[in-house]
């Protein structure tokens, strides 16, 4: 038997709804035995979802069966918290470890969106493929999908999936939203359908840099989803079964990105002990932080000023001194401390402390700044032609099955 790891990871970010990695690990490769093999890993990060959405977490919930099976078979971390709540964000310091005030993402990209995730920041997936990982992002993308931005460029091997929300562009398929909006037309322009409905453009499905399906199926993507991961990680043994076979190894031999640890310190409970919340639609700035939690305790600067689903805005209130909320008495953040009560006045000088270090932190530290410019150009369209850019898949003639639109992108 030869010594070495052969490594293999997959990350899938499934539109709105789910990333994964999957890693596989080989010990023929090498010339020295390291006593430690990289595991295989998966990552499902999902859009807006619920606690009581998992079986897990509410027996009443009989929709998620196989990751309640996971749940089951293994380690449960039950306090997660996203450096954002909104897309791009959230998925920018998954990618970075890095907050939108430090990596430049503070708010959504758009489907004229002609940067993204700024270049100078270094993703989880090019490190992963210096460490001789194979990469794949299967899912939603929606970090930039113009020129060097798209996935492929950013330490990806492998991508299928849609550039951004599946609500950025008109479908054959509508039904998903709400409000609802029309099905893409066929041969003229359609008439506007409400403000938030996307009927210019259809919704592209990539794969690696080319559009395979436009507008895509919404209701076989997730289907299509699983088939690509598990094609992916199929080609992962298979190589890895060559790679034993010639009793050598590749160049590359892994598969995979996103694992994010949070940067804030623990205590020996290991509880988080600070937390940040960067503004990412509601009042203010985006990016701004104007609110953190410090052990139970979470302050807010800023309240309200967010989007309903009705269209409504709420009103924007600014806080000085800020709200406090014990959250092990008050979880629903319901009544705020009396500003004059002892327990107020004990944590007041330790939030002011922790707001005004974070601040100090930023302010000092390498900040990047996303290009958020527009231009239609950088609209992904397959048929130009086409009022909006449809075009029609069609089967690959090699083996793999691989399904590629008739036109390229534009």
């Amino acid at each position: 038997m030869m010594d070495t790891l052969f490594l293999k990871a997959l990350l899938l970010l499934a539109g709105c709804l789910t990333g994964l990695v999957y890693h596989l690990s080989n010990p023929f490769l090498g010339e020295k035995r390291t006593g430690y093999e990289k595991p295989n890993f998966v990552i499902i990060l999902a859009d807006d979802i619920g606690w009581g959405d998992l079986g897990a977490n509410w027996a009443e919930t009989e929709d998620t069966p196989h990751l309640d099976n996971l749940a089951s078979e293994g380690m449960r971390l039950v306090d997660f918290h996203s450096a954002a709540s909104t897309c791009s964000p959230s998925r920018a310091s998954l990618l970075t470890g890095r907050l939108g005030t430090r990596n430049g993402v503070t708010h959504n990209f758009a489907v004229t969106s002609v940067g993204g995730l700024p270049l100078n920041e270094t993703t989880l997936a090019e490190v992963l493929q210096d460490a001789g990982y194979l990469t794949a992002v299967i899912g939603k993308w929606h970090l930039g999908h113009n020129g060097l931005y798209h996935p492929n460029f950013r330490g990806f091997d492998y991508y299928f999936g849609i550039p951004y929300s599946h609500d950025m562009g008109c479908t054959d398929t509508p039904g998903y939203n709400l409000p609802p909006c029309p099905a893409c037309p066929l041969h003229s322009a359609s008439a506007s359908f409400g403000k938030d409905c996307y009927t210019k453009v259809a919704l592209p499905l990539f794969e690696n840099i080319s559009i395979v399906q436009q507008p895509v199926n919404l209701t076989s993507l997730a289907m299509e989803y699983a088939e690509k991961a598990t094609r992916f990680i199929q080609c992962a043994r298979w190589e890895l079964s060559k790679a034993n076979h010639l009793g050598r190894g590749t160049s590359r031999s892994s598969t995979g990105i996103l694992a994010w640890q949070d940067p804030c310190k623990c205590d020996k409970c290991c509880s988080v002990e600070t937390l940040f919340h960067p503004n990412s639609g509601a009042a203010g700035k985006d990016g701004e932080i104007k609110a953190l939690r410090l052990a139970q305790y979470k302050a807010f600067y800023t309240t309200g000023g967010a989007k309903a689903c009705d269209g409504s805005i709420g009103l924007e209130e600014h806080h000085d001194p800020p709200l406090i909320f014990n959250l092990e008495r008050d979880a629903q953040e319901q009544e705020p401390l009396d500003t004059k009560s002892s327990e107020y006045q004990a944590m007041f000088p330790a939030v002011t402390r922790a707001f005004a270090n974070i601040l100090q932190d930023i302010a000092t530290d390498n900040v990047s700044t996303a290009d958020y410019s527009r231009n239609p150009a950088a609209t992904p369209c397959c048929n130009p032609q086409h009022v909006v850019c449809r075009c029609q898949p069609c089967r690959n003639p090699d083996h793999s099955g691989t399904t590629q639109s008739t036109h390229s992108q534009a």
